[in-house]
């Protein structure tokens, strides 16, 4: 049975999204059928803004190779750290909203926080409008809101400033720890008509992708699925196809 709060809508497909840091890695989630992929570089950082050489490549392998069917998101994000950015910080994050559009990106990963733990509306009014400067262009706020003070007011702040979509771990370090935060968000979201997609991301695994679908009511979940490619030189993070191939087949009956 369903958690508390996790009714889904009749008929919406699940979609998974992989976040990636190489293009290979990309090749990798569209060859599987992934619905979407975050383009990132620094995944052991978390994840930061990746060269505008990689979004380029990636979006024209996309075009070439698989007819567009998996769509391009660009994560925005200038350095580690935290989430509180200053005005220099800010004028090269729409710098790279602006690149990350021309070279084709279906849409920008964006966030930003005040020192309280808020969602900054001011910055994140700047990085929308930007946005709006390309029609279409799609817009998710990223897992900076599970540092935010109040998961419920943020998510309202977000909405209001027009963004449709929230990367979650439902304020928690994992998906798993914050499943019922995750079926509250939904829920606030449907009754509170914003319109915002939860999005669970944070430790989504092959074992638990159905399970918190079905607790949560999350209609798209997030993950990187990676595993460790090793050369004589070093080593870097990279998607694995064989948890991708298994996550397409969990995710496509539910």
């Amino acid at each position: 049975a369903r958690g508390r709060g996790a009714a889904r809508r009749g008929g919406a497909r699940m979609l998974f999204e992989v976040c990636c840091d190489t293009v290979e890695s990309a090749r990798v989630a569209a060859r599987c059928g992934a619905g979407r992929v975050e383009i990132c570089s620094g995944l052991k950082l978390g994840g930061l803004t990746p060269s505008r050489g990689i979004v380029q490549c990636v979006v024209q392998m996309m075009k070439r190779d698989f007819e567009s069917r998996t769509r391009v998101m660009v994560l925005i994000r200038p350095r580690p750290g935290d989430f509180t950015y200053s005005s220099d910080e800010l004028e090269s994050m729409l710098t790279d909203i602006e690149d990350a559009a021309r070279a084709g990106a279906d849409g920008v990963v964006i966030g930003a926080l005040t020192r309280k733990g808020d969602v900054d509306s001011d910055a994140l009014g700047r990085l929308v409008a930007k946005c709006g400067a390309f029609p279409g262009l799609d817009v998710t706020f990223h897992r900076a809101f599970d540092l935010c003070r109040d998961l419920a007011a943020s998510l309202e702040r977000i909405s209001a400033a027009g963004i449709k979509r929230v990367l979650t771990s439902g304020g928690k370090d994992s998906v798993d720890e914050g499943r019922e935060s995750l079926a509250k968000l939904v829920e606030h979201s449907r009754q509170k008509g914003l319109g915002v997609a939860i999005m669970a991301g944070g430790g989504v695994t092959c074992g638990n992708a159905a399970a918190i679908a079905r607790e949560t009511g999350c209609q798209e979940l997030h993950g990187s699925l990676k595993r460790i490619q090793r050369t004589s030189v070093g080593e870097w993070l990279v998607a694995d196809e064989e948890q991708v191939l298994k996550m397409k087949t969990i995710v496509d009956p539910l």
